[in-house]
């Protein structure tokens, strides 16, 4: 018997190992049954076999490692069933191979380069998604190639390793919050503008030796400023505190005269200078020399007010009648729209000509912006906004200026 076509029936069960016998057969196509269980390795004992079709059976395991002795065999179809593992190496020794198809199951590892493998065209291996590597006709992914013991040794050092680096990055974490509280409890002090030649006094320390300011202690009073005695602790140095009223006109350039002048002047009667204090220091630090979260909400508001009105606190109108926060103040809220930003007026004025509630809301947006700048920069730090409340606050009129234009 030279062929034998058992295809489109319904076998069931194991494919008889007898068929190994027929050695005179050159095709056999059992194919589109359902047949089960593995190959059997008497297949490979076909002699002149040209032609294999066992494609659409329910059939496992590998492929017989006797296939590899099919010097003859010319078209191999296995396709559609649940074959798996490795393809075998030996395959691509069959050069009379014109059609190998093993599409469609469960085949793994890389495929073979060499051969039949070579040209992608005579073979078909669609539809195994645990194959990789082969020749660049398959589009298949390269392998990761990983060699046991170079595996091994990196897990060994990965299992090491993480934990100490874990260990090392507690200790560096807990060394740098002890650190960060010992260093949080210095105080912070700023360097004054008079750098290091006079002795840095608190406002605390002249409270403290004159009384409080009291009146028991008030020894002098000029036109433009308050003369205290007290004696400066640790040291019990008696000295005499010149407070100048800022509020005064012309007070702080009468201080600047004053000091010009004793520098000039030397006299047994006169009191040597230990000390000073101008209101070129930052008046957020000036009393207690310590930095705070009120004197970054006072320089929030600076800022705010500098964008809003678009003049620096050093701009030349501001001088010793007012300063930024004082011309806020004045012209809030019935004058708001003749000290604001040009752009933001000019903003104002196009909104006016188009649509008259929009405009309204643009005014009431610039004095909603205002107000949080000059609560920011009240003149005492307790009755200031906190930066939580400025947050919701700017949060809140930019949501009703985003919807009032809309």
């Amino acid at each position: 018997m030279l062929m034998l076509n058992l295809s489109y029936n319904n076998f069931q069960g194991n494919i008889p190992v007898e068929f190994g016998n027929f050695g005179q057969l050159t095709t056999l196509d059992i194919s589109s049954n359902r047949l089960n269980g593995e190959i059997p390795k008497s297949m490979g004992q076909f002699q002149q076999i040209y032609t294999i079709r066992l494609d659409r059976n329910v059939l496992t395991g590998n492929i017989p490692i006797t296939f590899s002795n099919l010097k003859s065999l010319s078209m191999l179809n296995l396709s559609h069933n649940n074959l798996s593992g490795p393809i075998l190496d030996c395959l691509k020794d069959l050069e009379s191979l014109t059609e190998l198809d093993l599409s469609f199951n469960n085949f793994q590892g890389e495929i073979p380069r060499n051969g039949v493998f070579y040209n992608g065209t005579i073979v078909s291996l669609n539809g195994n998604p645990g194959l990789c590597g082969g020749a660049m006709d398959f589009h298949e992914p390269s392998c990761n190639v990983v060699y046991p013991r170079k595996a091994r040794i990196i897990n060994y050092m990965v299992k090491i390793l993480i934990p100490i680096f874990g260990f090392m990055s507690l200790i560096i974490l807990i060394f740098t919050i002890i650190h960060g509280k010992k260093t949080s409890r210095r105080p912070y002090l700023l360097p004054l503008s008079f750098g290091k030649k006079f002795h840095r006094v608190a406002y605390k320390d002249l409270a403290q030796a004159t009384g409080n300011f009291s009146k028991s202690n008030l020894i002098g009073r000029g036109s433009y400023s308050l003369v205290y005695k007290g004696k400066l602790t640790p040291a019990k140095i008696q000295v005499a505190i010149e407070v100048f009223d800022l509020g005064t006109r012309f007070a702080d350039k009468s201080f600047v005269t004053e000091c010009e002048a004793l520098r000039t002047i030397w006299h047994r009667n006169l009191l040597p200078i230990l000390t000073a204090c101008s209101s070129i220091d930052n008046n957020e630090y000036a009393q207690t020399v310590y930095a705070s979260t009120c004197g970054d909400v006072y320089s929030f508001g600076i800022v705010l007010l500098e964008m809003i009105i678009g003049r620096k606190p050093t701009d030349s109108i501001f001088g010793d009648e007012f300063s930024i926060v004082s011309y806020a103040e004045r012209n809030f809220p019935d004058q708001v729209l003749h000290i604001i930003d040009a752009h933001i007026h000019e903003e104002c004025k196009g909104y006016n000509k188009a649509i008259v509630a929009t405009e309204n809301e643009s005014y009431r947006c610039v004095l909603s912006l205002m107000q949080v700048a000059l609560a920011c920069t009240l003149p005492l730090p307790r009755e200031r906004m906190s930066m939580r409340e400025v947050a919701i606050n700017l949060h809140a009129i930019r949501k009703s200026y985003v919807a009032a234009i809309k």
